[in-house]
């Protein structure tokens, strides 16, 4: 009986061994790898053209680009070979810039993919659609450049091998083994072993195996298209390693002369049981937007502690983008400085004895020091949201330069608040405001040119709205709900208003730099001798060189910026949780 038991295991030992899926990335990322960003499936096609979408007048832009840049080979002194050599590099890259032209070059929009630690190193992992035409890719480029790419050899797998220098202590590696393409970083076998790295050798134990992306999608409901897990236990030993067992990290210290004690690697490890993992993953991806959620874990009691700071602020925390954009925050202020004080108290109570972190000794004394500003605050405010939802600065024509929007400030006493504004700033003592009353007019004294303002005020806060027609707005902010769970931090902004945004920063920052262009190339030269003339057309040169890449980033960051065209809104909110902080960010696509 006991043989044929032994039969039975070893043949389902055999067929478990023999379904195991090869061709997925996790199969060869450690079951303790420290960090880890996979997906389990493919994005459906519908979502990858939705996308693709948004991202077409970056790639028109490459493409138009790649034609002028192609136009100019041949005017600034180069030589036929390297004229030879650029065009032919043009060539290889101009239809690179969409899912097409990838896949013409072997890679597939079906693709799983992962990136992940070998210990720390780190290392990328995708499924090809098809490895020779990758290969014969790669074999173009040598032929246009004119010489072959460093290659090495181990375990009987050829690799490329790009060292920066001559050392070759360290070489960014690159491999195309069965239908996967390896990236990695090769700093030696002390570190990680390049079999390791490019899953020659397979963990004995790998994440497929362990079902833990699986586990994770389950549990917090995320989608199968990217699961990120961020292990900060396990980082923290990769790197310090455990009494008796030392990392390369850990021995180059003793090299140095600051070899890590017992005594610092539990008290190192002990800060990083403080946020001991960090989780993430799309709750919902398609071709109308984007789900996401974080989650921040933490040691109970600092969850505890920042859910007792969080502090309710009238409308904060919506995620329905009706606003052009807002940002804000609710926090009770002598909750932050206890939960500072009782921090600073554990360490006075027991000082770090490390001597690397002897400094925070020291600035956990006077931090505790410091909280009585905090507290004094707390009777007064307790967060605030600012709304903006003009602003005619961003228009390219605008008829009047004005603002409309609202600040909304929580507090546990409006009338205090108003009382102790009132003592610094004398144009408010005028006004008689009163929970629930109709909002008045600010005063403009000597504020000529601002936008008329109204302020009100109820139990819970106090509100300053912005521009004509605030005025019947101000109850409205008022008396806007907080969700059932109110955000320490969010912010939401409309696609169209940020990209406006980014457009007249670009116009600034260029701005910006054509006068530092003109400062730096311009001057007169004076009377010149052949000498001189000759420094004067490479200075000239030098300039034309430097208008270009400023015109090509300018043209780019116009191309990305119109990107937020097709975005409707996006929001985000950090909540307090009993597990630490949940980040929770919605994106929809303009339909």
């Amino acid at each position: 009986m006991r043989i044929v038991v032994m039969l039975l295991a070893g043949l389902l030992g055999a067929c478990s061994t023999s379904k195991k899926d090869l061709s997925s990335p996790l199969a060869y990322v450690p079951a303790e790898t420290p960090y880890v960003f996979a997906n389990l499936e493919a994005m459906p096609e519908a979502t990858v053209q939705a996308y693709e979408e948004m991202l077409k007048p970056v790639g028109e832009l490459y493409g138009t680009m790649l034609d002028e840049l192609r136009a100019e080979v041949g005017k600034v002194g180069e030589t036929e070979e390297e004229q030879r050599r650029i065009i032919g590099l043009i060539d290889l890259a101009r239809d690179k810039m969409s899912i097409e032209g990838w896949e013409r070059i072997g890679f597939s929009r079906r693709a799983r993919a992962a990136i992940y630690g070998v210990g720390v190193m780190p290392v990328v992992r995708i499924e090809l659609g098809d490895a020779a035409k990758l290969r014969a890719f790669m074999g173009e480029i040598e032929a246009v450049v004119g010489k072959a790419i460093p290659t090495a050899e181990v375990d009987g797998q050829t690799y490329w091998r790009m060292a920066p220098d001559e050392s070759g202590s360290f070489a960014v590696v690159m491999a195309i083994i069965d239908q996967h393409l390896v990236l990695t970083l090769d700093a030696g076998p002390e570190v990680a072993a390049l079999p390791d790295l490019l899953g020659l050798r397979q963990p004995a134990r790998s994440l497929a195996d362990a079902g833990t992306l699986q586990q994770l999608n389950r549990e917090f409901g995320y989608t199968p298209y990217g699961t990120v897990l961020l292990d900060n236990r396990r980082l923290a030993t990769a790197l310090l390693g455990t009494d008796g067992n030392d990392t390369w990290f850990s021995r180059k210290l003793g090299r140095d002369g600051a070899a890590l004690s017992s005594v610092c690697r539990a008290e190192l490890m002990g800060m990083v049981e403080h946020l001991p993992r960090i989780i993430g993953g799309y709750t919902r991806i398609d071709g109308t937007g984007m789900d996401s959620h974080s989650l921040i874990e933490l040691k109970p009691a600092v969850a505890q502690a920042f859910k007792d700071m969080v502090a309710p602020v009238p409308g904060l925390g919506g995620f329905d983008g009706r606003m052009p954009t807002e940002f804000g925050f609710g926090l009770k202020l002598d909750k932050l400085a206890e939960f500072i004080q009782v921090q600073a108290n554990a360490v006075a109570a027991e000082p770090y004895r490390c001597p690397e972190l002897a400094d925070l000794n020291a600035s956990a004394r006077d931090i505790g020091r410091q909280t009585a500003g905090l507290y004094a605050a707390a009777g007064w405010f307790t967060g605030m949201r600012v709304v903006l939802q003009r602003l005619d600065w961003l228009d390219t024509t605008p008829d009047t330069q004005s603002i409309e929007g609202a600040v909304v400030i929580a507090s546990p006493s409006p009338l205090g608040l108003i009382g102790m504004l009132k003592s610094f700033v004398p144009q408010l003592s005028s006004l008689e405001l009163a929970p629930g009353a109709a909002p008045q007019r600010l005063p403009a004294d000597g504020l000529e040119d601002a936008p008329p303002s109204w302020i009100g005020l109820n139990d819970v806060a106090l509100a300053i709205g912005v521009g004509e027609g605030a005025e019947a707005q101000v109850p409205a902010f008022l008396g806007a709900a907080a969700p059932a769970r109110p955000p320490l931090l969010h912010f939401s902004y409309q696609g169209a208003f940020y990209g406006g945004l980014m457009r007249k920063y670009s116009e600034i920052v260029n701005s910006i730099t054509e006068s530092a262009l003109d400062q730096i190339w311009d001057g007169d030269p004076g009377a010149m001798n052949d000498e001189d003339k000759a420094r004067k057309l490479e200075r000239q040169r030098g300039r034309e060189r430097s208008e270009t890449v400023q015109r090509y980033i300018q043209r780019f960051g116009d191309a990305f910026n119109s990107m937020y065209d097709a975005v409707d809104y996006t929001a985000g909110s950090l909540v307090p949780v009993d597990r630490g902080l949940e980040f929770l960010q919605v994106m929809r696509v303009r339909r």
